[in-house]
């Protein structure tokens, strides 16, 4: 059906309305610190809201009923009981030691463990898989919006990644968290009132939609399958490695992430960071939830209506689109797409705030020899947060021409690629005294060349002829054990680490001085 000019008025409105919003904390900004953590004067609801608002994209949106017309309820839920596994170290581990540091980047506290290179290695890497996930939600969001505008796929990647760059620029990261909980309520409403118009449309309801699933094996009967219990890496959804992956994953995302922990840093003190991954962990559940009965319903919808077998030319991603472009009234239409707006630009406006914030503090101003005026960082934050927008549309082009499944499993790919190797070296330093920075170095370069060669060149054919990629959870597990086994290993080669790259810094190694320290800074 398309837009009409109600339905652009509508989305105009709203994104007017966040633009507003955005420019009220224009003169709040006096320097970087406030650009980028808000002068430690954010809530932990608003923290907490912003990461899930920050985490919930198009990706997730498209993704989720893409992901349930291939797989069905395949996997469904592991990666709930994988974030409440991982949560407690993220509590107890990360985020005690970023608030005791008072750092503004997580990859600071590299430097202090090992050096220079590591920290360096360390932002590298964020760099490069956060750059290249923003590529695929701006890939995303341009799949979603063509349907309804008729605008080509190419131009939408670049309007999405300008509108995104102009509220991220005006208003720091203050501006970037308070849109972000607006813009979290807008994806809840949005989604249920999606929910109404699917199970509307299908005549017979749950159970004729349940009925239609069960038939082509989208049900639980997966669940007998004894090669879902297995170890072959190249089952899509085997229990086990969809664990262990999403466990590290989710160490990976909510540990050592700086769009995440820049919103710890963004809160009072530790305690209020811990309640802020809890709005996080337990907000995602009802979000993961509509989503796939969404993904069930349209399911329903793909196989008793016509016309729809073009869909299979992009692995189903545009099926959701599709849906509110042919079903919904003018007018909420354009209310959806705002919804859709908002999970893209919650995203996407926080990533290029946290590629701006690593480049600047770990590079530009660790090499600076003079510190910058607060004008002039204030400048140079929103230099490096431009100069990131370009970079980022430009990896949505190759995104775009290099993706072979479901938007959700490539976004999981993409982070694996780096992000285990992240949270190796992280790992290695609070836990593990021996390994030092030579260790930690060949260990995280290590594990991010097998990440990438289990993504891309792990193949095998099937009998059918197709390629068969391994499960996409499993590069960040190989990222992940192969920094921590090759840095143990190679760190026997060099001299120990020295005292003060331990104390404080390592969990074995805090004083109970530090510890009561920061057990009293938790509580504060």
């Amino acid at each position: 059906m398309g837009f009409n000019w109600l339905d652009y008025l509508v989305l105009f409105v709203y994104l007017a309305g966040l633009m507003l919003v955005a420019t009220k904390f224009l003169h709040e900004q006096h320097n970087s610190k406030e650009f980028f953590v808000a002068g430690n004067s954010i809530p932990w609801w608003g923290a907490g809201m912003s990461i899930l608002a920050t985490l919930v994209s198009t990706v997730s949106i498209l993704g989720g009923p893409a992901d349930f017309f291939r797989y069905g309820f395949e996997g469904f839920g592991i990666w709930y009981l994988a974030t409440f596994l991982a949560a407690p170290v993220i509590i107890f581990v990360f985020i005690r030691f970023f608030l005791n540091l008072g750092i503004v980047s997580a990859y600071e506290y590299l430097e202090k463990r090992f050096s220079l290179g590591i920290r360096l290695i360390g932002s590298s890497f964020f760099l490069l898989m956060r750059a290249l996930y923003i590529g695929v939600v701006i890939y995303a969001s341009a799949i979603a919006l063509g349907p309804f505008t008729g605008i080509p796929v190419m131009w939408l990647m670049v309007i999405v990644g300008v509108c995104s760059a102009l509220y991220a620029v005006t208003g720091g990261i203050k501006a970037v968290i308070w849109t972000d909980v607006i813009q979290l309520v807008v994806v809840y409403l949005g989604i249920a009132y999606l929910l109404v118009m699917v199970f509307n449309r299908i005549e017979g309801g749950f159970p004729e939609m349940w009925r239609i699933a069960t038939e082509r094996g989208h049900d639980f009967s997966y669940l007998k399958s004894a090669e879902n219990w297995g170890l072959s890496p190249f089952v899509p959804n085997a229990f086990f490695l969809l664990l262990v992956g999403m466990f590290f994953n989710a160490l990976a995302q909510k540990g050592t992430d700086q769009m995440t922990v820049q919103r710890y840093l963004s809160t009072r003190n530790a305690r209020e960071s811990a309640k802020a991954l809890l709005v996080d962990v337990f907000g995602a559940i009802p979000i993961g939830f509509l989503m796939m009965a969404v993904g069930l319903g349209l399911f329903a919808w793909y196989h008793t209506t016509g016309g729809l077998e073009h869909l299979a030319e992009n692995n189903y991603n545009g099926l959701l689109p599709e849906f509110v472009a042919r079903e919904f009234p003018h007018g909420f239409a354009g209310l959806f797409a705002a919804a859709l707006m908002a999970a893209v630009i919650s995203t996407v406006d926080s990533g290029m705030n946290c590629l701006a914030t690593v480049t600047m503090t770990d590079f530009q101003l660790r090499f600076r020899k003079s510190p910058l005026s607060d004008a002039g960082s204030i400048f140079y934050a929103r230099l490096w947060t431009v100069v990131w927008a370009a970079l980022c549309i430009g990896l949505a082009f190759f995104i775009y021409v290099s993706a072979y499944d479901n938007i959700a499993r490539v976004s999981g790919q993409v982070i694996g690629l780096f992000s285990g190797s992240i949270l190796g070296i992280f790992l290695l330093g609070m836990l593990v005294p021996r390994v030092n920075a030579p260790g930690a170095g060949i260990g995280a370069v290590a594990g991010g060349a097998v990440a990438i060669w289990a993504n891309y060149f792990w193949v095998r054919q099937a009998p059918d002829g197709n390629i068969l990629h391994v499960c996409y959870m499993v590069s960040i597990t190989l990222g992940v054990l192969t920094t921590l086994g090759v840095g143990v290993l190679t760190s026997f080669c060099f001299a120990p680490p020295r005292r003060e790259q331990l104390r404080g810094l390592n969990i074995w190694h805090l004083t109970e001085r530090e510890r009561n320290l920061t057990d009293r800074k938790a509580e504060q």
